[in-house]
């Protein structure tokens, strides 16, 4: 109730990994990455390698399926903009949430995303 949370299972990501390359896209993502493209955003020859990294499947995978994201994301962003208008109810959310939330370790977060949603491995440096 006090979270904004979008995005695939983490159950099927190996399965839409498999058929991202056949994904139909939202019309919004394939816009943004145009916007990306023509340099709306900064630099388009710094950006390009990013977005066929993840919009051009006969050069990258998305392997972290942000496409297959990116509708739910701006339907969640929807309702965190409407909340925060709010301001008495968005407080009362972030004292909930921050009074409930548990303990909290972005080191241990990523080793749990690492080997529990990714599958991979540390690499030593």
């Amino acid at each position: 109730d006090n979270l904004f949370i979008f995005g695939v299972d983490a159950k099927d990501v190996p399965e839409l990994r498999k058929e991202r390359a056949d994904f139909e896209t939202d019309p919004r993502w394939q816009e943004l990455m145009q916007d990306i493209l023509e340099g709306k955003f900064g630099d388009k020859k710094y950006f390009k390698p990013l977005v066929q990294s993840v919009d051009d499947m006969n050069v990258g995978n998305d392997w972290f399926l942000v496409a297959n994201d990116f509708a739910s994301y701006l339907e969640a962003q929807e309702e965190v903009d409407k909340i925060y208008k709010d301001q008495d109810e968005w407080t009362r959310r972030s004292i909930i949430y921050t009074a409930t939330s548990g303990k909290f370790n972005s080191d241990r977060t990523i080793k749990q995303y690492a080997d529990e949603i990714w599958h991979i491995s540390p690499c030593k440096i």
